[in-house]
């Protein structure tokens, strides 16, 4: 594969996201981001090369509240 096969080959995506886990008698957070994957086709199909996750918004509260 050639560099110019190798670029076409790649693929970007960007997703929002936003959250809520809640921990069990520990802490619950809401949040909000981005998602940020990169694609490679190998062997003729789709994988996830990297994926990173920002987050813009972050919020910690008490169990319970």
């Amino acid at each position: 594969m050639n560099d110019h096969e190798a670029l076409r080959a790649l693929k970007a995506r960007y997703f929002r996201l936003m959250d809520t886990k809640d921990w069990s008698g520990f802490r619950a957070l809401f949040g909000f981001g981005h998602y940020h994957e990169t694609y490679a086709k190998i062997d003729g199909e789709w994988r996830i090369r990297t994926q990173r996750l920002t987050r813009l918004h972050t919020d910690y509260r008490p169990a319970g509240t």
